[in-house]
């Protein structure tokens, strides 16, 4: 079973997630040619920010595709689904939403640095320099020296291969051609 997440590292990666996506959006919206317009979002395209308004959004059909968004717009106050709305202002109403978090998306950089794993020792509470060096073990000779006898020795060889008799191979073809 896998260990739960506390719920400051729930709250923290959820903060940074929508701070992300906010930064995305922005970064979107900062390169658009268009002065007025809807706000709209696709899975397919991503975000979209066009002069021409849906007739889908018109007729509240649809809702501008905010509810299958990352982050929702209507529900962080920048927009409603089919609004239209200058860009400048929109630019300005995201900003004012970026600098109200308490954390900014630098800050999340520093933290998410791993740090050095120290090496692996069985002694714990040893420091690297302090980690003892195993000694060589002193019966290995000893034990070499029984398994050379061992394989020196006339039992571990197999029986020797006989000129006269047939291989197993040879004995199958013979007992097919008589069948």
């Amino acid at each position: 079973m896998p260990t739960p997440v506390p719920p400051e590292k729930k709250f923290s990666s959820h903060v940074y997630d929508e701070l992300k996506n906010l930064d995305n959006l922005s970064t979107y919206l900062k390169e658009s040619p268009h002065k007025n317009g809807y706000l709209r979002f696709s899975e397919d395209a991503g975000w979209k920010f066009s002069p021409n308004k849906s007739w889908r959004d018109s007729l509240h059909m649809r809702d501008a595709g905010f509810s299958k968004a990352p982050i929702n717009p209507a529900d962080m106050g920048l927009v409603k689904p089919g609004e239209e709305i200058a860009l400048y202002n929109l630019l300005q109403r995201l900003n004012t939403k970026i600098n109200s978090y308490p954390v900014t998306l630098g800050s999340f950089a520093a933290k998410l640095a791993k740090p050095t794993p120290l090496p692996r020792t069985i002694f714990s509470n040893a420091t690297p320099t302090e980690t003892p060096t195993p000694s060589p073990r002193l019966d290995l000779q000893k034990h070499q020296k029984v398994m050379n006898n061992y394989l020196d020795s006339p039992a571990s060889s197999s029986a020797p291969v006989e000129v006269g008799k047939l291989s197993v191979k040879e004995r199958a073809k013979e007992w097919e051609c008589r069948n």
